[in-house]
């Protein structure tokens, strides 16, 4: 007669390592598939993953747990998955079910995961945060992209170009050492960057980015701060030309007359 641990998949899975029988995994795959649409039964499959993730399971099992937690994850799961965003073999499937997460508490431990990860992990976490959009996270960003790591920084000019709120777009105008849309008078601020991130930064993450808080303005009510952000991108010596023309194509949208003279 077979043990409990026998039949039961998560029981099987927590000594699961890669190159095994996938036979637990596609049971947990498939009681994850039957549970999305099931509240009871995603409540359930979700206490079970997290007990995977808490308890003594190998590396593998816990990426498994944090890739189904991306579908069946609640506020319930995001002490268990925070703790691993500093681990470096797990921080990414960690990351990756916070991310997915439509979910406050989500938000909020990738926010405070700013503060306190390093390394890889923190570049990793940045870029879940850009990719939430979360507006919050933009003033946590700005330091971070004074960095003297070109990784880093990189990470934190991309996340806020993604975010595209005024935080952002005053940040990646210094950082372009540009003056404020409405401003043109005024001398450029201070550009935030190390010297020699500077030297080695992709203009495209930086001008991506300007562009991208151009598309938020226009959205918004703030079509004139869009057409001059355009109009600096296109005039920017360091813009790429694929960003310049992109700022074209911006104008001939919300200023026909100004991009036909340019």
């Amino acid at each position: 007669v077979g043990s409990a641990a026998d039949e039961d998949p998560l029981a099987r899975l927590k000594s699961y390592v890669e190159g095994q029988d996938r036979a637990p995994l596609a049971a947990i795959e498939q009681r994850v598939r039957e549970a999305v649409n099931d509240r009871l039964k995603a409540a359930a499959v979700e206490r079970e993953l997290i007990d995977l993730l808490v308890l003594e399971a190998t590396p593998d099992a816990r990426r498994i747990a944090c890739r189904q937690l991306r579908f069946v994850g609640t506020d319930r799961s995001v002490p268990a998955l925070s703790a691993l965003l500093d681990d470096p073999a797990l921080a990414h499937p960690a990351r990756a079910a916070l991310e997915a997460m439509p979910s406050l508490a989500a938000a909020a431990a990738l926010r405070q995961a700013l503060r306190t990860t390093r390394g890889d992990p923190l570049v990793g976490v940045i870029h879940s945060v850009g990719e939430r959009r979360d507006p919050a996270a933009a003033f946590l960003l700005v330091p971070l992209a004074s960095r003297k790591d070109l990784a880093v920084a990189q990470a934190a000019l991309g996340a806020l170009g993604r975010i595209g709120n005024e935080t952002a777009l005053q940040t990646l105008q210094a950082a372009a050492g540009l003056a404020p849309p409405l401003a043109p008078d005024l001398p450029p601020p201070r550009n935030p960057l190390a010297d020699d991130v500077r030297l080695r930064l992709d203009q495209t993450v930086l001008f991506d980015g300007l562009l991208n808080c151009a598309e938020t303005a226009a959205r918004g009510e703030g079509v004139t701060n869009a057409i001059e952000i355009y109009a600096r991108v296109y005039s920017a010596p360091t813009a790429p030309r694929p960003q310049r023309m992109a700022a074209v194509r911006g104008l001939v949208r919300h200023a026909p007359i100004r991009a036909a003279v340019l």
